[in-house]
């Protein structure tokens, strides 16, 4: 395989190990944000709804992505 390939494939190596890495704790985070506005912010009940709905869409698009990145560095593994 030319290097320019070899060197393609590397770098999306590299970059979805940097999302392996970060999609989680990121996630984390964002999680842990919207639940601390639930508990100390001075929300009305509808402002609750919203920082729930925001945390079940953190905790399914961090999955997507873990997931998504995963997959494709299973499918770069293949072709290397």
């Amino acid at each position: 395989m030319p290097d320019f390939i070899t060197n393609i494939f590397d770098l999306l190596s590299d970059g979805l190990k940097w999302i392996l890495y970060l999609a989680p704790p990121g996630g984390a985070f964002v999680v842990a944000y919207h639940a601390l506005l639930i508990k100390h912010g001075n929300l009305e009940p509808g402002d609750v709804d919203k920082h729930k709905k925001a945390m079940r869409n953190t905790f399914i698009y961090t999955a997507i992505a873990f997931s998504a990145s995963g997959l494709v560095t299973l499918l770069i593994s293949y072709f290397k």
